[in-house]
């Protein structure tokens, strides 16, 4: 019988630092050694500025501060508060007291759902609240945690808030215009309040539509529902993830005209809106969300049209044109370099967004972006968790056709500015081949966009040296099935890529990264594994850190194997040193004046 071998495992303490000075002196020295390489995450792109400043932002504070006026009891004004709190924006008492003045039939809609989701979500806290109290109810899995409503006058309560929030939502959904749906969802809110009412209600829902005068209006819907739902009947019980879902929606439609890059769970929600309506609302991981929704072109086309609409809006933020302008100034003024000119400066990003391209955009300096494609031959399978269309539905025309991936090609597109001379398109997409290396010529920093590019255009398969029967489609790491695909995959990424990730003379920053989702963790790992060294030899010369506004030791344990320090501090901080930084001062003085 073989002995299971002695691994040489060691506790991983992750190293936590608050000194700015030793944090910043260490950016700057990355920079002047031209081995700064930013990972950039989720947070990155969605940053909530200090002083919620720009006309976009000033109009959520202005609906903010309008509900605030318009409620009648100060535990609703606190839920307001609370809601707002929790993604970052803090209402000043001086802002607050303005009167609604609705732009038209949809704001007028919106606004009073706004204010019935408030009623609505104040009054289910407090008897949530009350119940915990009065049951002490034991509390083994937090998503699994509910009570029972024991005073039945709550039900009349609760189902007249209800009803209030659905009166608002069927309207809402009657004059919405199709752009406007396209984000909202209006339809889809409608009918999860409907199916949220008849499961926490106590009346059996098909009963409540027929004898109660308030539900004949939602009464047909509500009839269709009770056929299309299996499970839904009532249950006389409120789930916390219930209230998380009722508050992330009304979140959504305070921030969903907004033109800023969505964070992940701004993202989770808005994907949520695509699953079947008989789905649980409950407060899912990003990635668990798009496995359940299946719809792979549909999750496409949603993200491509809201990152789309929100690149419409303000100028890129500090923290990217910082870091275009460090990795600007780390490529010099060499010209054109080829393979003996290593290291390169590499920005790798698992955002779908072009933030850091729209950085590069303004500075007006050429650059390249690198993302990966599905290539693969035309198929007919569908997902088998695909939902069906209702009959009342036309199916939409895709323009994504079935595909049967066989492999993944990396390609890349070379940018360069308005004024310059170029002799390609910026469209141009060429596979990157490892053995063309020496012979490629690098006009500028290079963006890898690790989990896809969607905004980009898919090249022709003949672009790519490619049989012209080949389909390529955008591959975006977005569901778990996507995560462990990729994490298996023998040689995910080119050489090239894999060398600079093995490079230790690089200073590795991971920027905008929340590591409580598991696949977080793991990408983490996989990005930092080719440089890690075996037990008992000496570390790498550079240090990595990532910046973290919230540390939780358990969940930075898996940070600290990687030999990550963690800097607890603000993202913003990182561009104003940037920003402050000599070298990057000079390439943003020259090129934004």
């Amino acid at each position: 019988m073989s002995s299971i071998p002695s691994l040489p495992f060691r506790m991983h303490v992750p190293l936590v630092s608050d000194d700015s000075v030793a944090i910043r002196d260490h950016l700057i020295r990355a920079v002047r050694e031209e081995a700064f390489t930013p990972f950039l995450g989720a947070g990155a792109s969605s940053l909530r500025p200090t002083k919620l400043g720009g006309s976009h932002w000033q109009s959520v504070m202005r609906r903010l501060s309008c509900l605030d006026a318009d409620l009648e009891s100060e535990p609703e004004r606190q839920y307001l508060r609370s809601v707002a709190n929790g993604h970052g924006v803090e209402l000043n008492a001086a802002d607050l007291g303005e009167r609604f003045e609705p732009e038209g039939p949809l704001d007028d809609a919106l606004f009073s759902l706004q204010v019935a989701l408030i009623q609505l979500g104040s009054y289910l806290i407090d008897a949530f609240g009350r119940e915990m109290s009065r049951t002490r109810a034991w509390v083994l899995h937090i998503e699994d945690c509910a009570v029972r409503l024991s005073d039945r006058g709550e039900h009349d309560v609760l189902r007249d808030l209800f009803l209030n929030a659905a009166d608002a939502a069927m309207r809402m959904r009657d004059v919405c215009s199709p752009p406007q749906e396209a984000r909202l969802h209006a339809r889809t809110i409608y009918e999860r309040l409907l199916v949220c009412c008849c499961r926490i209600c106590a009346s059996n829902a098909y009963d409540c539509a027929r004898t109660r005068e308030r539900c004949q209006t939602h009464c047909e819907r509500i009839d269709d529902l009770v056929l299309e739902v299996p499970d839904l009947k009532t249950r006389d019980e409120l789930k916390l993830d219930e209230l998380l879902w009722l508050a992330d929606l009304f979140w959504h439609t305070v921030r969903f005209p907004l033109h800023a890059y969505p964070t992940t769970s701004e993202l989770t929600f808005y994907l949520s809106l695509m699953i079947a309506t008989s789905q649980q609302l409950r407060r899912g991981r990003l990635a668990q969300v798009a496995e359940l929704q299946g719809r792979y072109g549909d999750q496409l086309d949603g993200i491509c049209d809201w990152l789309e609409f929100c690149e419409q809006g303000d100028t890129p933020a500090d923290l990217h044109l910082g870091t275009a302008a460090a990795l600007q100034y780390q490529f010099g003024d060499k010209g054109s370099m080829v393979g003996e000119s290593l290291p390169w400066p590499v920005a790798f990003t698992t955002n779908y967004d072009r933030a850091l391209e729209r950085a590069f955009d303004r500075l007006g300096v050429p650059y390249h972006v690198v993302f990966p494609v599905f290539a693969g031959s035309p198929g007919s399978e569908k997902h088998s968790q695909e939902p069906e269309i209702r009959q009342d539905q036309p199916e939409k025309e895709t323009e994504h056709p079935p595909l049967t991936p066989t492999s993944i090609a990396w390609v890349f597109t070379t940018v360069f500015p308005a004024h310059a001379r170029r002799s390609r398109s910026p469209d141009d997409c060429t596979k990157w081949k490892s053995d063309d290396l020496d012979k490629m010529g690098i006009a500028g920093p290079i963006v890898v966009k690790l989990h896809g590019s969607p905004l980009h255009r898919v090249p022709e398969p003949n672009d790519l040296h490619m049989p012209q029967r080949t389909v390529l489609q955008h591959c975006i790491v977005l569901a778990e099935s996507s995560y462990l695909v990729t994490i298996m995959t023998d040689n995910p990424y080119p050489p090239w890529i894999e060398w600079a990730l093995k490079d230790c003379t690089r200073s590795m920053w991971f920027l905008g990264y929340s590591i409580a989702d598991w696949n977080i963790r793991l990408r983490l790992f996989e990005h930092v594994r080719p440089r890690m060294e075996s037990y008992g030899e000496k570390r790498p010369r550079t240090m990595r850190v990532a910046f973290d506004r919230q540390f939780d030791y358990l969940q930075g344990a898996v940070l600290g194997a990687l030999d990550v320090c963690i800097y607890k501090g603000e993202l913003e901080t990182l561009g104003a040193w940037l920003k402050n930084t000599p070298e990057v001062w000079s390439v943003w003085r020259d090129h934004l004046g």
